[in-house]
């Protein structure tokens, strides 16, 4: 038997490749388990949302979002692959990290504005000023909305 005009990659269902099944069954799988785990509790009424409402909302439209991921998906044979960069995950990561550490030492404003620059690092193209002024700006919001409009036990600073 002659096997050489045999595809050896696999094909799927529409055209799509290996990566994108992955992706939506991931995707779907997570869907599915938060409206499982939002059955779990109260739905609640349309007057008055339960705590199980948010929760299966999310997974449904997880579950819609990774149909919609099937319909769209990329051909199986697309070598045209966009270059992943780790920079963004890494910083916006460092920057939930700061938060954590940073906030009770320091104060929400001068953690506010870390977390900003810290963020804002993950895109190349912005300028110093520009992420040290949105950086005040956070801050200043973040320390009026929170700590007096809201009366969170949040310290503005240190001190």
């Amino acid at each position: 038997m002659n096997f050489s005009n045999v595809d050896r990659k696999p094909r799927f269902y529409k055209g799509l490749s290996a990566r994108d099944w992955i992706t939506i069954s991931l995707v779907a799988g997570c869907g599915v388990y938060s409206m499982w785990e939002g059955l779990s509790l109260d739905l609640g009424s349309v007057r008055r949302i339960g705590a199980g409402a948010f929760p299966f909302a999310i997974g449904a439209l997880l579950s819609i979002m990774a149909i919609f991921l099937g319909l769209a998906g990329s051909p199986a044979n697309s070598t045209d692959q966009p270059k992943i960069s780790i920079r963004g995950p890494v910083h916006i990561s460092a920057a939930m990290i700061a938060f954590m550490i940073l906030i009770n030492p320091l104060g929400l404003a001068p953690t506010i504005a870390i977390v900003t620059i810290l963020s804002a690092s993950a895109d190349r193209s912005l300028r110093l000023r520009s992420v040290l002024l949105l950086a005040l700006f956070a801050s200043s919001l973040c320390t009026v909305v929170f700590v007096f409009l809201l009366g969170l036990p949040l310290q503005p600073f240190w001190w």
